[in-house]
């Protein structure tokens, strides 16, 4: 009978740990469901910052790494410049881009801006010997070999605009960020160098501080928009005018030299997608730009303020949805919040109520386990009491109680080191029982073995001969064994 209420306590107590862990573990995703938020799936696409060694790379890369929290996945790749960029775009080999604003972006049908970022200066740099006459004018770069950058860069489109203003005939070069970055002599480049970049621009840096190029303003910003809608008016062939161009700043030291802030002109980095993609990746992807830290890593931060501008290209359907977002009031937020804190109080009141009624049938369960026992004993005690209200106690029945008492607590106390029954308190109460169960026993038994000596006396016999009598066992010549008192 021991064996099979063993086999049963087992399984029952171990079903009951597991399905309290299964509980616990169930209200604490119900918490976090409550919480989070539901993507149906997770977007892959391609993004392009232009080249490996330009900011734009590096920006791409510090968007791919906070869009991951956000459940879109990036795979940056490398182009060529703005243009290249819009053009694979455009044919869907890329799904998104950060290009440089102000470019022509007639004939790409299916391009659309998805957000406008910070403004990018236009650097512009010299030779030392030329800094100062260009600082004085910038008609002294007359006649200079001047750098706008590769085919298809967006840098190429705005510097000739800027050099198209000033009416100086030029020498042209054109030079990649790659090839800057390579040069160790400056007579091997051209004599003044356009470049159109976040801030910093490690080309810059090494062309200031390793090639000693000197970092000069173009401060024609507002001549330059006036200029050029003006042409774009008298001349339909000039191309597209840059009216998306703005006033920047360099601040100073910003390449350890100047010492002042330069003024020149910038225009607006753009992210930008193709119409193809999904409009809730695209949410989900602004929901990145415009969080920390990612609205941090660049100079000056990104602003969501800037969404309520004209767009440069037609807005993307998933920036439109974006937008169409009321903003919380205050009130909004609140009430949203205590609701979200009264669902998670409900899953973990929940949760609270199933693990107390889970750890009760636990301890009901363990405590099964000892009733057994416990109801032995007490039929022992109850027999016991029986014995001691008779007018002639049976102490054969006497020791037979306190044999199968003394098994009883064997049997009890090898369960309980082998794991089959739990619970230091019932132990201990188990044990005070048997003990007091087991003292009682031995009173009885020593009262009816004084009653058998006098016996002995009073029909001189030996008290062996009278103790076997008593139990029940044949007679003998010894006396009645200790053991049986003890």
């Amino acid at each position: 009978m021991s064996g099979t209420i063993a086999t049963f306590v087992g399984p029952i107590r171990h079903r009951w740990r597991w399905l309290a862990v299964a509980l616990a573990l169930v209200s604490v995703v119900l918490a976090m469901v409550a919480f989070a938020r539901p993507w149906e799936r997770v977007s892959r696409l391609k993004i392009s910052g232009g080249s490996e060694e330009g900011r734009r790379h590096r920006l791409a890369l510090s968007l791919k790494h906070d869009a991951r929290r956000h459940g879109v996945l990036l795979d940056v790749k490398a182009t060529g410049g703005s243009a290249d960029a819009l053009d694979r775009v455009e044919a869907g080999t890329l799904d998104l881009a950060l290009v440089q604003g102000g470019l022509d972006h007639g004939g790409r049908t299916h391009v659309r801006e998805v957000a406008p970022l910070h403004v990018e200066p236009l650097h512009l740099m010299v030779r030392p010997e030329l800094a100062e006459a260009v600082r004085t004018n910038m008609a002294n770069l007359a006649g200079l070999t001047i750098d706008l950058g590769p085919e298809g860069g967006g840098t190429r489109v705005l510097a000739q605009r800027v050099l198209r203003h000033l009416h100086v005939p030029y020498q042209e070069a054109g030079s990649t960020q790659a090839d800057l970055l390579k040069a160790t002599d400056r007579a091997e480049l051209a004599e003044a160098i356009f470049l159109v970049s976040s801030l910093p621009s490690k080309a810059v840096h090494h062309l200031i501080a390793d090639l000693g190029y000197r970092l000069v303003s173009v401060p024609c910003y507002e001549a330059l928009l006036i200029d050029l809608r003006a042409s774009e008016q008298e001349d339909e062939r000039v191309e597209a005018a840059p009216v998306f161009a703005y006033d920047a700043v360099i601040p100073a030291f910003t390449y350890g030299e100047p010492p002042e802030a330069v003024r020149t002109i910038g225009t607006r980095l753009l992210l930008v997608a193709r119409d193809s993609v999904s409009p809730d990746a695209v949410g989900l992807l602004l929901d990145a730009v415009y969080s920390a830290p990612f609205v941090h890593v660049a100079y000056p931060p990104i602003d969501r303020k800037l969404l309520s501008d004209p767009p440069e290209i037609q807005w993307h359907d998933g920036t439109l949805a974006f937008l169409d977002r009321k903003p919380l009031s205050q009130d909004e937020a609140v009430d949203m919040l205590n609701n979200q804190l009264g669902i998670v109080g409900a899953v973990l009141g929940a949760g609270f109520f199933l693990f107390q009624l889970v750890k009760r049938q636990w301890r009901r369960a363990r405590e099964r386990g000892f009733e057994h026992y416990l109801l032995r004993v007490a039929r022992i005690e109850r027999a016991a009491l029986e014995q001691e209200v008779s007018p002639a106690p049976d102490l054969k029945a006497l020791l037979r109680l306190r044999t199968e008492l003394a098994g009883l607590h064997d049997e009890a106390l090898e369960r309980f080191v082998a794991g089959a029954l739990e619970g230091e308190e019932l132990m201990s109460a188990f044990l005070n029982h048997v003990n007091a169960t087991r003292d009682h026993l031995i009173r009885l038994i020593l009262h009816e073995r004084d009653n058998i000596e006098d016996q002995a006396v009073h029909e001189n016999r030996a008290l062996a001969a009278v103790w076997d009598d008593a139990v029940g066992r044949p007679s003998s010549t010894t006396g009645p064994s200790g053991s049986a008192l003890e």
